[in-house]
């Protein structure tokens, strides 16, 4: 299973909040780590410098598009549904420039996975961490 993910959106965001405005629309790389198997599933966040955007998940047949969106500072009603995947104490943690945001994907085959995450925006670029599950009841930690 491979997994694309649009952080590409979230990137730009946190770079105009952070004083970065500079930094360029791009696709960032991300990897899901399935908690059952060990099999990594690479990702990709499609960053068009907004807090929305397309993902993509790239499994071994199919490729399943979506989309993310990230919450600014928890300002919006979106805030309230995150925190239903990733429940871990890092969550609750205090990050300067750090944001919440999700991402959904669809396959063909109906597989669907569902990502909430927490990104910083540094001088190298967005990075960040958070955790996925899919409707098959596979769970997944998501690094970037």
């Amino acid at each position: 299973m491979k997994k694309f993910f649009s952080l590409a959106a979230l990137g730009m965001a946190l770079a105009t909040l952070s004083g970065c405005a500079s930094l360029q629309p791009r696709d960032i790389s991300a990897k899901l780590y399935s908690l059952q198997d060990g099999v990594v599933t690479p990702g990709m966040f499609f960053w068009q410098g907004k807090l929305k955007g397309p993902v993509s998940v790239q499994r071994a047949q199919e490729t399943c598009p979506g989309e993310f969106n990230t919450i600014i500072e928890g300002r919006s009603s979106s805030a309230q549904s995150w925190g239903q995947i990733f429940t871990s104490s890092s969550s609750s943690s205090s990050t300067e420039h750090a944001q919440k945001g999700t991402a959904i994907a669809v396959c063909p085959s109906s597989m669907v996975y569902e990502c909430e995450y927490v990104v910083n925006m540094t001088s190298e670029g967005p990075s960040g961490h958070g955790a996925c599950k899919d409707n098959r009841s596979g769970t997944y930690r998501l690094m970037f």
